[in-house]
């Protein structure tokens, strides 16, 4: 049942934070990050967290409870911070469930890779199919070269057609006998 606590997420990555007066009396620092990140609406208030806070425990305490807790994975005092929401398992074992960036004191949480891909591959298929009926309305059909031509104007393809066909009209359907040879001759040779 714990595993399924720790899969259930909420998604906020369309929403940011910021708290203006923590930032004006308080520089973030790795000490101060957590706190300031407590105040946001992407934190769990029954985190193991708060737990340790509200008791006013070492904070060692935290490696040896199970279940949802938050921890800074990488920093760069005071501009960028990552916060990850993970559940913990034992004291050796965590699942990341959600993961927060902090840029100059405003709290984004990360897209996850579902939403990542699906936005990516929702764009890729608007192109191509913006590809596919561009081709669509630029493609005709010559019936005298079985070839298909493209243009994106269709007054100067209806001329190339007509000029293509008065050109394959003047051409000879069959080579000429000397020509025939002409052509044997070389092959043989080689």
């Amino acid at each position: 049942m714990q595993g399924n606590r720790a899969s259930l997420v909420e998604d906020l990555a369309h929403l940011s934070w910021r708290d203006n007066w923590f930032l004006a009396n308080f520089p973030l620092t790795q000490e101060t990050v957590l706190d300031y990140f407590s105040g946001s609406p992407f934190y769990d208030p029954s985190c193991n967290n708060e737990q340790i806070r509200m008791q006013k425990l070492d904070p060692e305490v935290l490696y040896n409870l199970v279940g949802t807790e938050y921890m800074v994975t990488n920093q760069q005092e005071p501009v960028f911070f990552v916060v990850e929401k993970v559940y913990r398992y034992n004291r050796e074992e965590t699942k990341t469930l959600q993961v927060f960036y902090i840029i100059q004191g405003t709290v984004y949480q990360a897209p996850s890779l579902r939403s990542l891909l699906l936005s990516r591959l929702s764009e890729s298929f608007f192109h191509i199919s913006e590809s596919f009926e561009s081709l669509q309305q630029a493609s005709l059909f010559s019936k005298v070269s079985s070839n298909l031509l493209l243009n994106f104007d269709r007054e100067e393809e209806q001329d190339k057609v007509e000029n293509l066909e008065k050109w394959t009209k003047t051409l000879p359907q069959e080579p000429k006998a000397v020509e025939t040879s002409l052509i044997d001759r070389i092959l043989s040779s080689l």
